[in-house]
This record gives structure tokens, sequence and C-alpha cells, in this order.
């Protein structure tokens, strides 16, 4: 016989148990019979709880955002930092590396002041790689400076002049 591996009960799980006239074998069985009914399959919920109980002490709070968050090394976390200020902060740094490789400033009217106004146009649509829309920001430095060589930085301002102008001549 061994424990039930739910943590808020005590109950003992048998080697073997006769079911419908046959008899069972219980020994990869996690949990007892008052938590896990026999044939039915509602242990995950039963798992996800078990967890939930073994992370209460690891709650964390984002030194950027300050959410609360649960800490898993597993997951990639840090104890600091919260995955969505990690995830934003990596892409900020991608579009700086990409905004220096393109000058720094819009190539029309040299504006600098702000990177997220600072967009990349394609001069020609045809040469855009499929996944461009779906991958850019993951994309690895290396395959982003092959999709930059057909592009132009440009200011949002400029961007939409030249989108409404290719709108306007089609």
């Amino acid at each position: 016989m061994k424990k039930c591996s739910n943590t808020n009960c005590d109950n003992m799980i048998p080697a073997t148990i006769l079911v419908d006239g046959r008899r069972r074998n219980l020994k990869s069985r996690k949990y007892c019979f008052e938590c896990s009914k026999f044939g039915e399959h509602n242990t995950k919920n039963l798992e996800q709880r078990s967890k939930q109980f073994s992370l209460e002490e690891q709650v964390c709070t984002c030194s950027i955002c300050e959410r609360q968050f649960i800490y898993s090394k597993k997951k990639g976390h840090t104890k600091a930092i919260c995955n969505s200020c990690m995830v934003t902060k990596a892409r900020q740094e991608k579009k700086r590396k990409a905004v220096e490789y393109k000058g720094g400033s819009c190539q029309v009217c040299g504006y600098n002041k702000s990177m997220r106004a600072l967009e990349f146009h394609h001069l020609d649509p045809s040469k855009k790689s499929p996944s461009y829309h779906k991958g850019f920001r993951s994309w690895g430095f290396e395959k982003q400076k092959r999709e930059l060589k057909n592009c132009i930085l440009v200011c949002s301002n400029r961007h939409r002049e030249i989108h409404s102008r290719d709108e306007w001549t089609s």
C-alpha cells in the first residue's frame, strides 16, 4: 500500500482491488478513490492543484511592472523580472540593433527622437519574406539583416505618407 499523492489527503492506495469481478493492479495509481473515482479521468485538476501548493512559497514581484508571478526555473523565469517584461526587453533590444543597422534616423526627414516611431518600409514588396509579419521580431539578427537590406528606415508619419501615395496611384 502507498499514500495518496494529493497533498490534502492521507488515504492509502491498495496494490490491487477487485472491480466487476476482475482483479485490477493499482501500483501506478497516484490518487486514492476519494480523490479520483475508479474509471474517471479527473486527475489533471488534482495535479494542477498539488503543483500550486508546492509553488505558493515562490511568488515573486516583477521589479519592472510590479506584477506578482509564480517563479518557475523550468520555464526560464528569473526571480526579479516576469516573462512578459523579459520578452519586451528582448524585443526592444532587437529593434534598437535593427534601427542602428539602418542608420538610427528616418532616411527621409532625419527624425530620431523615439525609436517607437521609427519603422521599416519595404521598397519592393515582392521581395518581402512571406514570414515577415509572423516572425521578424523572433528572427536572429543575421536573418533580420538580410530582410532589412530590402527596407528603408522611416518615421511613422513618412511611412503613412508613402503608403497613402501608393493607395492613390494604384
